[in-house]
Parts: C-alpha cells; structure tokens; sequence
C-alpha cells in the first residue's frame, strides 16, 4: 500500500495542496483510461456542510492544465522584502533551536559515556580484586568447541 501511496504522490504532486474553486476542499486525483491510453486528472470530490456533494464534484482537470497553470502562477510570486527577511529569521531561529538541542544531545550522551566509563572501571576493579575462582580462573564455555575459553 506505501508504494502505491508514494506513486500517486509522485504522479500527482499538487493533489491535496489545490483545493476546490467552488467548495474549497483538497482536491484528488487519477488515472482515467480511455481510447489512447491512460490520462491523468485532478478533482473534486468535495461535499458541502449539509452534505450535499459540491457542484464541480467529479468535474475533472487534466494534469498538465492544473499543474501548468500552477506554474506559472508560482512563477508571478515574488516575495516583498519584508517577507523574505521574516523567513530568514524564521530559518534562522529554527537552525538555532535545532543546533541547541544537538548539544543537549551531544552533552547527554558524553555524560552517559563517562558514568558508562566509570561502571565499566568499577566493575573490572571488582574482578580484580575478587577471591571467587569462578571469575579469577579461566573455564571452558562450551565443551563442543575447543576455542570458548571465558
């Protein structure tokens, strides 16, 4: 199912980001087959409040028109300079908010290293100075294999 989901996606990249003239909800989108082949489409299976369905439901678009249409729209767009500038900042606090919780991360993990570090010490110590011959004294693993000596 995830394959065919990043398909559509890829065959319909405004679907669900373009919404209805009429009702304004996202619109959809397919693979009509016809007499040449199959042709693909974008539209509208809106319903209305009261659950009447819209007035352009099941009207249909075709790809090349909708998409077509949307770039050149997105070509028309230029931001003010006021706009472009609250978007660096806003890209800019986000970097900073992300570079912050790296060290956080980065400062946690070096903590849990050296208590890590430190347990690992403990315990080598402990063996060390044990009197138990269970662990002063090596002994076979497995009598199966002639290499398992603990």
């Amino acid at each position: 199912m995830q394959v065919q989901t990043v398909k559509v996606f890829q065959d319909f990249p405004l679907r669900g980001f373009v919404a209805c003239a009429s009702c304004g909800k996202p619109m959809t989108s397919c693979w009509s087959r016809g007499t040449g082949g199959r042709y693909p489409y974008y539209l509208c299976h809106g319903k209305n409040e009261d659950g009447t369905r819209c007035s352009q439901y099941g009207k249909s678009i075709r790809k090349e028109k909708l998409e077509g249409d949307f770039e050149v729209l997105l070509s028309e767009m230029k931001p003010s300079k006021e706009m472009f500038f609250l978007a660096a900042d806003i890209f800019t606090d986000l970097w900073n908010i992300k570079r912050d919780t790296a060290k956080l991360e980065a400062d946690k993990i070096r903590r849990d290293i050296i208590q890590i570090e430190r347990k690992t010490e403990q315990f080598f110590d402990r063996i060390v100075e044990t009197d138990s011959t269970t662990l002063s004294k090596p002994r076979k693993i497995n009598s199966d294999r002639e290499d398992s000596w603990a």
